[in-house]
């Protein structure tokens, strides 16, 4: 399902950025948070093997999930995981 939403994701916790498992999305954050991927709707344990976004950072939705992602799956399940204050995250994807 197609989802264009700003998320509000607290620090400290895996907020789930994707209803569905996508191979490709559009993720910026208004502060750093580390983008985590799982292939089903389990949080992540940790922040292991994540990808950390910056302030204003764009992961582009050209970019192949799998690519940034390989060890996880071709379609998985995002999330955003502040460590260090909460965190607007616009996600977008088809």
């Amino acid at each position: 399902m197609p989802k264009n939403a700003t998320v509000i994701c607290p620090a400290g916790t895996p907020t789930q950025l994707t209803d569905t498992a996508v191979s490709a999305a559009r993720v910026v954050g208004t502060q750093d948070f580390h983008l985590c991927a799982t292939v089903g709707t389990t949080p992540p344990g940790s922040t292991d093997g994540s990808v950390m976004l910056l302030p204003w950072s764009i992961l582009a939705a050209d970019l192949a999930l799998a690519d940034l992602f390989p060890g996880v799956g071709s379609s998985v399940y995002l999330w955003a995981w502040p460590l260090s204050g909460s965190v607007e995250v616009s996600v977008s994807h088809g």
